[in-house]
């Protein structure tokens, strides 16, 4: 079964909304990347990171926060989080001191959890050394993210961003190659 995440925003730009999302893992921050995403051009968003945490459940069911590496830290119920913290039902966390709270609520709910096929894939795409690409998604319609998304999604840019240069030579080279066979083949 997977778990139905309800979000009330306290605090921020989305103060008043409240939205159920379904399946975790959930993340948290500005990236598109995404399931719960703030807004960077206002100032109490401004302290949320671009992925800034993840929500999954534990081993032992309960669910968990994992701070993944953000700037301005998590709290759950005020107490800030060094790496990761269980999190109770109705736990208020906040993303970023003076960042947006919000009220998180757990249900069981229905649906497919992808989470543990993800994990078995990943693990043997790890020993065959084969660059992972997300291959399911959550109940919520999101992906399932990888470590290379993560990553891309701090630098705040894409593969192809990153490598455009490069491909737009390769593509240049291409064509005057291709120009050149044709016109010794005539």
């Amino acid at each position: 079964m997977a778990i139905d995440v309800t979000i009330k925003h306290l605090t921020g730009t989305r103060q008043g909304t409240v939205e159920t999302i379904r399946g975790l893992p959930l993340w948290f921050g500005r990236s598109e990347k995404c399931q719960v995403r703030f807004d960077p051009d206002a100032d109490v968003d401004r302290r949320v990171s671009a992925v800034h945490a993840e929500l999954r459940e534990g081993e032992d069911g309960g669910v968990s926060i994992f701070d993944l590496g953000s700037k301005n830290g998590v709290f759950v119920n005020g107490t800030q989080v060094d790496t990761q913290a269980e999190v109770p039902n109705r736990a208020t966390i906040q993303l970023g001191n003076g960042g947006p709270r919000l009220q998180l609520s757990f249900e069981e709910g229905g649906g497919v959890d992808f989470s543990r096929v993800r994990k078995k894939t990943e693990r043997r795409l790890d020993k065959s050394k084969v660059e992972s690409k997300p291959l399911a998604t959550t109940d919520s319609g999101f992906p399932a993210f990888t470590e290379a998304d993560l990553a891309s999604a701090r630098k705040g840019k894409s593969w192809v961003e990153e490598h455009a240069p490069v491909l737009g030579a390769a593509l240049v080279m291409i064509v005057i190659l291709l120009g050149m066979v044709g016109y010794f083949l005539r």
